[in-house]
């Protein structure tokens, strides 16, 4: 978090809220969609959404589309982050 390729004032600033966003939402998604699990292991969902973000952060224009991409990460059959 506290490495930046940019000199530019303006670019540093723009990667640490960009950086700042995603830990907010990383932290979001693990609150509400997998704290009530306990069975599941948090380092393995934390890699799993790591792994997705990108496809998360496609989602974010609607909450539709939102609500569609996460249960699909939970209910995805290829995947698994259980103990």
């Amino acid at each position: 978090m506290d490495e930046s390729r940019g000199a530019q004032p303006w670019r540093v600033r723009c990667e640490v809220y960009a950086k700042l966003l995603a830990v907010v939402i990383h932290h979001w998604v693990m609150l509400t969609e997998l704290w009530e699990y306990p069975n599941r292991s948090l380092v393995k969902a934390a890699q799993f959404i790591q792994k997705h973000a990108f496809h998360l952060a496609s989602s974010l224009w609607s909450q539709r589309a939102l609500e569609d991409a996460l249960k699909w990460l939970l209910n995805n059959p290829g995947e698994n982050f259980c103990l």
